[in-house]
């Protein structure tokens, strides 16, 4: 599944659907050590997820399928903000990295 598709709504679109080991594989694939998103989640946060049971990833699962599928509308709307960092450059200036939210990087 890719992220990129849930920007369509699921009407024009298959539904994307997600198995437990799909959510387990995704979870696992994250880095560790990057920013907190918006929301002040971290990658870690969420690949304590890849060790729960077959049945709690399977809800986990749902409720990705939710967010791809962009039927959590509240969150759809959140995800979308980028916390801004500004660095400053060594020749002067400022550079503006963006953090985004970690659970729109996981499945």
């Amino acid at each position: 599944a890719v992220l990129s598709d849930r920007s369509q709504s699921t009407s024009e679109t298959r539904r994307i659907h997600l198995s437990f080991k799909d959510v387990k594989r995704a979870l696992r694939k994250l880095h560790n050590h990057t920013a907190a998103g918006g929301s002040g989640w971290r990658n870690e946060f969420l690949k304590t997820l890849a060790t729960c049971s077959k049945d709690d990833l399977g809800v986990v699962a749902h409720f990705f399928e939710l967010l791809v599928n962009s039927e959590l509308q509240i969150y759809s709307e959140y995800s979308a903000v980028v916390r801004v960092v500004p660095l400053k450059k060594k020749k002067g200036g400022i550079r503006p990295i963006g953090v985004g939210e970690p659970l729109s990087r996981a499945p």
